[in-house]
């Protein structure tokens, strides 16, 4: 309902105002102003809300601005891989380098015909030594930006899906290592066992 409201006080009130000068009359604008910002609402506002059915949200809100906040069990210095392995898998994505925040990835996305680029940003903190948080931020790189089409929405899933799995298929194999040399060490105490 915000995203409704956001974009009729953005396209009725400049129409309202342009209106009244242009046919001089304050009654004529608002009435056209108000209509116009309800068409432009509903449309718009529809498309944002369809675009992001179906994608897992942090919240309730359809705004452009997304953040998510996940733990991995990996050190730091392998995060700090893992999250820029993560911004390079998105298409089109320009990674920023930023030697004063040596724990903080920026990127960019440049302009598509759905918007003018988004500002991705990944934050990464340690908990303890085998345990990180990763701060995943995106945003237009236009703040007056009301619509994305779900556009920040998809990064903050891709970047978030593509840390889940790459740290679970890490486990994965380690545990497979693991069960393998406790079976190959079960098997050498049998045969010794059995001499």
């Amino acid at each position: 309902m915000k995203v409704y409201i956001k974009l009729f006080l953005a396209a009725a009130i400049p129409y309202s105002l342009a209106l009244s000068l242009l046919f001089r009359s304050p009654i004529l604008g608002t009435v056209l102003g108000v209509f116009f910002g309800v068409l432009i609402a509903g449309v718009f506002g529809t498309l944002q809300v369809h675009s992001m059915q179906g994608k897992k949200r942090a919240d309730a809100s359809y705004a452009v601005h997304q953040t998510r906040e996940i733990e991995i069990d990996v050190p730091l210095d392998q995060a700090l891989v893992l999250a820029r392995a993560a911004l390079q898998s998105i298409a089109g994505v320009i990674i920023k380098p930023t030697p004063t925040a040596p724990h903080k990835i920026e990127a960019r996305t440049g302009l598509n015909w759905e918007t003018y680029g988004e500002r991705i940003t990944l934050s990464i903190a340690p908990l303890d030594a085998d345990t990180t948080t990763i701060r995943i931020e995106s945003r237009p790189r236009l703040r007056t930006t009301l619509i994305d089409y779900g556009r920040n929405l998809h990064y903050v899933n891709a970047i978030s899906q593509f840390l889940r799995e790459h740290t679970a298929a890490d486990h994965l194999s380690l545990k497979d290592d693991q069960a393998l040399m406790m079976d190959e060490t079960q098997h050498e105490i049998s045969l010794s066992m059995q001499r």
